[in-house]
Formats: C-alpha cells, sequence, structure tokens
C-alpha cells in the first residue's frame, strides 16, 4: 500500500519512490497519450524510473506515455509506459514507468521534481 493506494502486482522499481505533495508544485504538466493530451496537476511519488500520478482518464496498462513538466521558461519531459491504473474518488492513479533507454532525459525529469521533494522533507 502506497499513500492508502494499493501498489499493483509486485514492486518492481529499482529506484526509491521519493513523495512528493503536489501542493507544493508550481508548474504545469501535460501526459500525452495515442495522440491526447490530458492536463494534470497532482503527483505522488517520483523516482529516476517512473512516476505515480493522478489524472482524470483511465489509460490502458503497456500504453506508451509522454510526460511533459513546464515551470517558467524551461521544459522537461520523459517518456514511459503504464504500468497499472487504479480508479480512485480523485481520479485515476496510475503509474507510469519510464523507458530506460532514455535514462539521460529521466534523470533531467527527476533532478528538475527533487526541488519539490527536497521542499517537502525540509518541512518536517
Amino acid at each position: 500500500m502506497h499513500g492508502g493506494i494499493p501498489v499493483m502486482g509486485e514492486e518492481r522499481r529499482n529506484y526509491d519512490r521519493q513523495p512528493i505533495s503536489s501542493a507544493l508544485i508550481s508548474g504545469s504538466f501535460l501526459l500525452t497519450c495515442r495522440g491526447q493530451d490530458i492536463l494534470f496537476d497532482e503527483v505522488e511519488d517520483i523516482s529516476v524510473s517512473g512516476l505515480g500520478v493522478v489524472i482524470p482518464t483511465r489509460l490502458e496498462n503497456g500504453v506508451a506515455v509522454e510526460i511533459a513538466y513546464r515551470i517558467n521558461d524551461r521544459q522537461v519531459t520523459a517518456c514511459g509506459h503504464v504500468a497499472w491504473v487504479v480508479a480512485g474518488e480523485q481520479g485515476f492513479h496510475t503509474g507510469i514507468h519510464f523507458d530506460p533507454v532514455n535514462m539521460n532525459e529521466n534523470v533531467n525529469f527527476f533532478m528538475c521534481m527533487r526541488e519539490f521533494v527536497n521542499e517537502q522533507l525540509a518541512g518536517f
């Protein structure tokens, strides 16, 4: 169980999840899947290998996605696929596994988000 949300199947991440409070995040998120753009603002956790988000649309497991995060004049992107989906009251809790072929892109995305992880930890 992670943040009240059941983790689907056996945990397969190679890197630790870092929880994030969406209230701390400025900027905007866009998930693109099969030509459809989905705006969202809730990120639950992140690691170098993926992230957990809540989106308004149910996606199929295994479908390819691109995640973009924009703040001010900077944008970072990461590509991956949907690893799991759980319906919730506020939307669909969705695990995105980043494509390991694009590790530099993944690390760049994680490093950009790490600022918010550190802000959250500093509050304790």
